[in-house]
This record gives structure tokens, sequence and C-alpha cells, in this order.
């Protein structure tokens, strides 16, 4: 067997120890916003929610997933810049940024000090080792929560001892043989109801399909991805989108500012399965689109069978036979007759519904006048 050979083998076995779960020093993760899926990362009553539960520790029970440094995607977006001279620039850039802070305002004295024991041993950045695929909002909020816990004094234990920062937290480090296995998975666990957890939104839960759309997932497996009732929704908008490029249907649903406005909640899956599988213009699409959101076209009423609208003209009330006639010959005169006489047809029945001693009374009185 040659040295290459062997030099490859044991690379591949370093590599798998390095993977699975395990606890990791908050100093030796990297998290890149722009790798999250999600725009939105709640509001600030949820983000101070959250500092506060943190004030304990990350939790042993929310593992963060995260993948080595050096063994990202082939095919991940940017990857070539995700390096570790990158991690340590932005990193830097941080801590630049606290130390020039704490000189001008001494609030962020504090921040300063947590900060570098979360990053900085022996005067030196820790460099990271992991990047981080999901708890993005959590870790935003994390270094905060740690200097809260560093500076509010009923943070004890029940003997009043001030209780330790928490430095590590618990990660499944994990090698993903392509970007569509990252994003799945990172879907995945943005749907799980749990602290610091939020729904995917509408917005959120189509880019990232159109992420899986794009890498040929095909509708089977957004069905495993995404949530149940949403999952052929966000598949066949997909669809549409592709098959219709010059209307731009993606792009005017995800810009709120766009002026020519698409609603996802308008979009029903079997009717755009439909579109989708129809051969139609561009033009056809486009007034379809027009007319599901701005409102659908009007219904007209359920007609009454023709046959049952002629039986009618065998009753014995002579009303009822005007109205049929009126109804299959569309004569206006008849209808403009039942206007008139509306209050007596109403008397009537008023009179009916009372009582059949009410009514019949009303029908002898009618009588006198020999109609």
């Amino acid at each position: 067997m040659s040295t290459i050979t062997n030099t490859t083998k044991l690379f591949d076995l370093v590599k798998k120890s390095r993977l699975g779960p395990q606890i990791v020093p908050f100093g030796q993760m990297f998290w890149e916003p722009e790798m999250n899926g999600r725009d939105d990362y709640g509001t600030e009553d949820e983000s101070n929610e959250i500092t506060r539960a943190l004030m304990r520790g990350w939790g042993r029970d929310q593992t963060a997933q995260a993948m080595l440094l050096d063994d990202l995607p082939t095919d991940m977006p940017n990857r070539e810049k995700y390096t570790l001279e990158y991690c340590m620039t932005k990193r830097n850039e941080q801590w630049h940024v606290l130390k020039e802070g704490a000189v001008k305002d001494k609030s962020i004295q504090d921040l300063l000090t947590i900060w570098e024991r979360f990053y900085v041993q022996d005067g030196k950045l820790i460099e990271p080792i992991y990047f981080g695929n999901s708890c993005f909002r959590r870790s935003a909020r994390y270094v905060m929560s740690q200097v809260l816990a560093f500076t509010d004094a009923n943070n004890t234990d029940a003997a009043g001892h001030p209780l330790p920062l928490v430095y590590d937290l618990p990660v499944n480090v994990i090698h993903f043989g392509n970007d569509t296995e990252r994003v799945t998975m990172q879907i995945q666990e943005n749907d799980k109801k749990r602290e610091g957890a939020r729904d995917l939104s509408d917005i959120e839960r189509l880019k990232y399909g159109r992420k899986l759309f794009r890498n040929a997932v095909r509708e089977v497996e957004f069905r495993k991805t995404f949530e149940q009732n949403e999952a052929v929704r966000v598949f066949q908008i997909c669809a549409l989108d592709n098959k219709y490029r010059e209307l731009h249907i993606f792009d005017r649903i995800v810009d709120a500012a766009h002026p020519d406005k698409l609603t996802y909640k308008r979009f029903n899956k079997d009717t755009t399965r439909k579109w989708v599988k129809e051969t139609k213009t561009a033009d056809e699409i486009a007034v379809l689109l027009h007319e599901q959101e701005h409102g659908e076209r009007k219904r007209q009423p359920k007609s009454m069978a023709r046959d049952k609208v002629e039986a009618v003209k065998n009753s014995p009330n002579d009303v009822a036979v005007d109205m049929a006639k009126a109804f299959l010959d569309d004569s206006d005169a008849v209808f403009s007759l039942m206007a008139a006489i509306a209050d007596a047809c109403n008397m009537a029945r008023a009179a009916y519904k009372k009582s059949p001693a009410t009514y019949n009374g009303l029908l002898e009185h009618m009588k006198k006048f020999e109609i």
C-alpha cells in the first residue's frame, strides 16, 4: 500500500474522531450570520428573554450543529471565503471595537472583560475550530447573557455565592456530503419547538425551499424536510417560478416593497400544481396571478337545475309559477310584479308562520273583496 493511501486513511480517521457530540469551548466556535437561512432574529423583547434564559449557561439539552472549519461542504456558497484567516479577522475587528468602546464608555468595560474570557487566552485570540450551522440567535446573545450573570448580584447559589460563568456548550459536529444536506438539517433544526427556537416564517420557508429546489431536491424530500402542510406549497411555488422565470414570482413574494407584490398565503398548493402541469403562456399565468392576488373572479350563483324549475310551473301557487316562468324566460316584467306585491306576500307568509288560524283569518278577510 502506498504512503499516499496510508496518509489519506489516517487523515480520514483523524477527521472522524473529531465528529459527533462533544462539549466545546465557546471560543472555538464561529457563527457566520450569512449562513443562517433566516432573516428575522426576533423582536428586542424576544432577544432579551433569550439573554436572561442563558444566564445559567447554554443548556445541555440545546445542542448546536456545527462543521469543522476545514471540512465545509465543497458546494457551500462562499466556501472559499470562510477560512481561518477570515474568522480571525472578524474576531479581531470585534475585539478592537470593544477595546475602543471601553475607553470611551465605562459601561462597556464589563462586556469587554467577559468577551475576553471567552475569546482570549494568554493575550492571544482563540482560533475557531468549528463553524456553526444552528443556534444563531442563541450564540448572538450568549456572551451578553454571561455579562448579566457576572454583574447581577442575585445570580447566586443557595449559599449566596456568585454562580460561575459557563464557557462551553454541547455541539454535534457533522460532516455534510453536500450543501443540500447542510441546509436540510438547518431547516429541521429551525422547525423544532424549543427554547430559543422560532417557527419559520412563510418567507424564510420559501427562501430555504428555493435553495433545495435549485439543488434538484424532489418534492418527496420537501415533505420530509418542511412542516407537512407547507411542503407542497413551497415546492410548487418554486416549480412555478422556475417554469415562468420572466414573471419573477419568487422575487415578488419575498420582496415586501415590490410594486407588483404577490402574497405567499394566496398560493393554493393544488391550484399552483395545476398551473405548473398545464401548458399556459407566461401572459396567461400573469393574468391568473393578478386575479389571485387582487381577488377571485365573481362566482356566478349556482343555478337551479332547469327540470326542477320546470316542475315548479305546475305548482298550485301562482306566485311560484310566475317566478319559475320569470327565471326560465328571463322576464323583467314578472320580477317587477313580484316587487310590487312584496308587502302582500310577506304579510301572508308572516301570518302563516304565526299560526294557521291567523292565516285563515287573513284569507277569509281577503275573500270579502271577491278577488
